[in-house]
């Protein structure tokens, strides 16, 4: 019988795809009917046994062990999809991820040095955070597969390519992207897998409501009662809604609607305007402002007495003037300006001396006096008086004694009576003895003086005159028996 043939068996085409030289003998080859052992297992195809699931962090949980010495790489041939109810068209299936929803398809690409091999089908699968995104969220994509290496992404929006198993994406812009993953497996297979993004316009965000700003401006602020003043709010500026109401209250108890309004303050006093304005949803804002007003400048009220000096060294026609009555107005009075009516110079006095009278000596006659006051803030106010120095004078005479040489005979000179008092300048006339009148003797309220006057025997009578302030000076009269 001939021996076994040292020549490597040639597999017919019905017994699958070609294996590579590194592949085992034929006499170990797998037969049709045999039961698969478990040494079989290294040579399952994809469809017999799928990749594991990858490890927490991208890590493939599967990865075919690398070429070392004495052993070789074996590249499990590629399967064939047929049709299946859950693949009804056959092809290659996509896988995808289940939590996401993502589904990405994979790329057979044949292994190094097996161009007569059919290409094998290499799982790489993209998973990512969110199916939905909006403009600006981040996305965290991974790409997870048996062997995988390293991948380079495309996003689908024309920036740059990232690497790496796990790497993250925002969009700038509303659309929907394709990313794509471009894979390398430690066999140096290629796959690529692709997921669509969908991102949404990120929502606009609508500002808080806000309310209206009120404003307030018064004109005048400030000025002497009776005064009025204008309100003007139209300065007030709405938030969200527009202004619907402007109530003005103007301090004293009285108010005004509008953004504009006109008020009148009878009295002096501090008062507070405050504006409130409402818009159309009902919210408020108040704005305030102050009115000062004090009450007008008044001047003084003057007043002016005339009086009598009284005493020894009084003289006939000597006056006093007064305008101590004098009322301040709204400042203090500083100084009284005298004026005495007959031609003469006038006087000032300063609030500040001791008395504020003036004294002056009238000729006989009446005369107008005036004097002005003058206050802080140079307003000023003036009164007259009249000045009489007239008055009348009673006389009575009284025999005091007599003898036979002739008659003396006592006079008394009376005042009239009156507050003014009178004033005896002189007394003349033959025989006169006893003056107790002359010499500028002022008689006040009805005080009397007496001069005697000698009578000689077969005399009839004697003349003598009296010079005084009366209206009948001066006065001549008859000393009879």
């Amino acid at each position: 019988m001939p021996g076994p043939s040292t020549a490597p068996a040639t597999p017919p085409a019905s017994a699958g795809p070609r294996v590579p030289s590194s592949a085992p003998s034929p006499s170990t080859a797998r037969t049709p009917t045999p039961a698969r052992t478990p040494s079989d297992q290294t040579r399952r195809t994809p469809s017999d046994q799928a990749p594991s699931a990858p490890r927490a962090g991208g890590a493939p949980g599967t990865t075919p062990p690398p070429p070392g010495p004495g052993r070789t790489r074996t590249t499990p041939p590629a399967a064939v999809a047929g049709p299946s109810s859950q693949n009804p068209g056959g092809g290659t299936p996509l896988t995808g991820d289940p939590g996401t929803g993502q589904r990405s398809g994979d790329t057979r690409n044949p292994p190094p040095g097996s161009d007569n091999q059919p290409p094998v089908t290499a799982a790489v699968t993209i998973e990512a955070s969110t199916a939905t995104a909006t403009v600006g969220d981040v996305v965290r994509l991974r790409a997870t597969g048996a062997g995988l290496v390293s991948a380079t992404w495309s996003f689908g929006d024309n920036t740059s390519q990232a690497t790496g198993t796990n790497v993250s994406h925002t969009w700038t812009a509303p659309g929907r992207y394709t990313v794509t993953a471009s894979a390398t497996l430690t066999d140096g297979r290629t796959p690529i897998a692709n997921a669509e993004i969908v991102v949404t316009a990120k929502p606009v965000e609508q500002p808080p409501a806000t309310g209206p700003t009120a404003q307030l401006a018064l004109d005048p602020a400030t000025g002497n009662a009776p005064l009025t003043v204008a309100a003007d709010a139209g300065a007030s500026t709405a938030g969200s809604n527009p202004i619907t109401t402007y109530v003005i209250a103007w301090g004293d108890g009285s108010t005004d609607n509008g953004r504009r309004a006109t008020h009148t303050y009878p009295q002096a006093g501090t008062y507070t305007v405050t504006v409130t304005v409402t818009d159309s949803a009902g919210r408020t804002a108040t704005a305030a402002a102050t009115v000062q007003l004090t009450a007008p400048a008044t001047p003084p009220k003057a007043a002016l007495s005339v009086g009598n000096f009284s005493g020894s060294s009084y003289v006939s026609g000597a006056r006093a003037l007064s305008a101590s009555q004098s009322v301040a107005g709204s400042s203090p009075i500083v100084s009284y300006r005298y004026e005495f009516g007959d031609g003469s110079p006038g006087t000032t006095i300063q609030s500040t001396d001791n008395y504020q009278l003036a004294g002056h000596h009238y000729a006989i006659g009446t005369y107008q006096a005036s004097v002005t006051v003058t206050d802080q803030n140079g307003l000023q106010s003036t009164a007259t008086a009249t000045v009489d120095t007239e008055y009348s004078i009673s006389f009575a005479k009284q025999a005091a004694s007599s003898s036979p040489g002739g008659t003396t005979w006592t006079v008394t000179i009376s005042g009239n009576g009156g507050s003014n008092g009178e004033a005896i300048q002189s007394v003349t006339g033959e025989g006169l003895r006893d003056d107790g009148c002359s010499g500028y003797k002022f008689l006040m309220g009805g005080s009397s003086c007496t001069v005697q006057v000698d009578v000689p025997s077969g005399t009839p009578s004697r003349v003598i005159t009296v010079r005084s302030n009366a209206r009948n000076n001066p006065a001549t009269y008859d000393v009879a028996r």
